[in-house]
């Protein structure tokens, strides 16, 4: 039976959308989505302690500071951007090549400061 909403509806209708996928695929995608709250949990959890130090390789004072806090705060940037562009992405390339593309980014952008640092 399906789930039924205030006025009655039911949802026995409505594939579901992961349902469709093969089981090793489901895995992936779930495992794909702790990955990624993983990941941005990680900012937090890796940058405090190490906050001071990366103000100072900034140059330390107020600048250096607000650089060092950047680091936690521009990926978020990155999540919300990649979030209202994915959608779109998606649905006129495919997801595949928006994936693909997605990953060449991150890269890029990911090492970015050690060329810039070299």
């Amino acid at each position: 039976m399906g789930s039924h909403g205030e006025h009655g509806l039911t949802t026995d209708h409505l594939p579901s959308p992961i349902g469709a996928l093969a089981r090793p695929r489901q895995v992936m995608v779930v495992l794909a989505c702790f990955t990624a709250t993983l990941s941005a949990a990680l900012i937090y959890d890796v940058l405090p302690p190490i906050m001071t130090d990366l103000a100072r390789h900034f140059g330390g004072g107020d600048a250096g500071a607000f650089r060092a806090q950047l680091a936690g705060t521009l990926p978020l940037f990155g999540v919300m951007i990649g979030g209202l562009l994915s959608g779109p992405a998606i649905e006129r390339f495919a997801l595949r090549p928006t994936l693909l593309v997605a990953m060449v980014l991150f890269g890029m952008t990911g090492s970015a400061p050690a060329r810039a640092s070299a």
